[in-house]
């Protein structure tokens, strides 16, 4: 997973949405996920899609920068098309393995 890589600093608590328990704390449906990422702020607002990798980006590099950008006039629509577009080929891009698959299996990163 691209995103757990980046997160050197282990910054991000990502998980797997096939965890029921994680998808029920915060609300969250199996449908929902199946159609997009998600991203949980700390004070628990859901942003879903090209905003929650924005939010993820931005936590990882503790600027705040790409969610600004995404922000301006234009720029979330051509995000969101580009994100729905990959998430619709998800499967047949290149390097994509489900969490659940991976070698070793899926073992959740905690903040430090």
């Amino acid at each position: 997973m691209w995103l757990r890589r980046l997160d050197r600093r282990q910054r991000l608590w990502i998980a797997p949405s096939q965890w029921a328990e994680i998808r029920k704390a915060v609300g969250l449906t199996q449908a929902a996920c199946d159609q997009a990422a998600w991203a949980i702020t700390p004070d628990g607002e859901k942003r879903r899609g090209a905003e929650a990798v924005n939010t993820a980006l931005d936590a990882l590099i503790g600027w705040g920068g790409c969610d600004w950008l995404y922000r301006r006039p234009g720029i979330r629509p051509l995000q969101d098309a580009i994100y729905q577009w990959i998430a619709d080929h998800r499967g047949r891009l290149p390097g994509v393995t489900p969490a659940l698959a991976q070698p070793g299996g899926w073992r959740p990163q905690h903040r430090r």
